[in-house]
């Protein structure tokens, strides 16, 4: 009997004493301190970037339909002012399609009135039902040494207790990639990996919801990382086969996961995706 009550004790002294628990996370946007903004990406999001100058993302959590409930900031401008870095963009997609085709959905779009309850028509609309993934960064990472969809943000308990409702308990974030092995990649290499240099908007810190005001960031500063899989898993662990594309000012990288790296392929041709 006295052996139970001891290793009861040692169980929840443990347990409470873990610093990361998925069965209270909390679906934060992107943080102050964060080294990416991650959401998805479209044939139609680059259409209007042509004319607009910007690329408008916003933000995809990991478990996007739980509900832990959200915070953070929910929406990036990625403004770009050389139509090289949207070519290059335009060359990514283009080249993942040829792989995995766009698919496309009709669904029923609610347009609200003055009041959210009061509909005053429904528009049908047509949507990219498999848009990619996409991960704004630096444009100075080097993603040979940077492992993808891990947040290495050294102020991740400060800004959690900042934005969270649950400020009160333990700390507990939906992290892109959960093993043991990506949190501490994340907590021990937090200070080498700058932060995602973005302008953030004047709206105070709304606890437990999203702030839907964009941060800023610049094209020519930044790198995206484009990829049609969604497996963040094998995204981090570089796994044999995976793909991703790296675009900047500088242009447009594929590579390729090859045992545990990522080797980086002969230049392509592009062929321009008919409509």
């Amino acid at each position: 009997m006295r052996t139970r009550r001891v290793l009861v004790l040692f169980l929840v002294v443990v347990t409470g004493s873990m610093p990361y628990t998925t069965a209270i996370a909390e679906n934060m946007r992107f943080l102050p301190g964060d080294v990416f903004f991650h959401g998805t990406l479209s044939r139609k999001m680059i259409q209007d970037a042509r004319d607009s100058g910007v690329i408008t993302i916003d933000y995809t959590s990991p478990t996007p339909g739980s509900f832990s409930g959200h915070a953070g900031y929910s929406r990036l401008k990625l403004v770009c002012e050389n139509e090289k870095y949207l070519d290059s963009i335009d060359a990514a997609y283009t080249r993942i399609r040829l792989n995995s085709p766009r698919l496309q959905r009709v669904v029923k779009k609610a347009i609200y009135g003055d009041r959210v309850i009061t509909i005053r028509r429904e528009e049908i609309v047509e949507e990219e039902s498999n848009p990619l993934s996409i991960f704004v960064y630096n444009k100075a990472t080097d993603i040979m040494t940077t492992r993808i969809g891990i947040k290495y943000n050294e102020t991740w308990k400060q800004e959690f207790r900042r934005f969270s409702d649950r400020a009160k308990g333990p700390p507990a974030l939906d992290e892109f990639v959960k093993s043991h092995q990506a949190i501490s990649e994340s907590w021990s290499r937090a200070e080498e990996v700058p932060a995602l240099s973005a302008l953030l908007p004047m709206a105070d810190p709304l606890k437990g919801k999203s702030i839907d005001e964009p941060i800023t960031c610049q094209a020519a500063n930044c790198m995206a990382v484009v990829t049609s899989d969604v497996n963040y898993d094998d995204i981090y662990n570089r796994t044999n086969g995976v793909i991703i594309f790296t675009i900047s000012v500088d242009g447009v990288e594929e590579y390729v996961g090859t045992k545990g790296q990522w080797e980086r392929q002969e230049k392509f041709d592009i062929v321009q995706e008919s409509e």
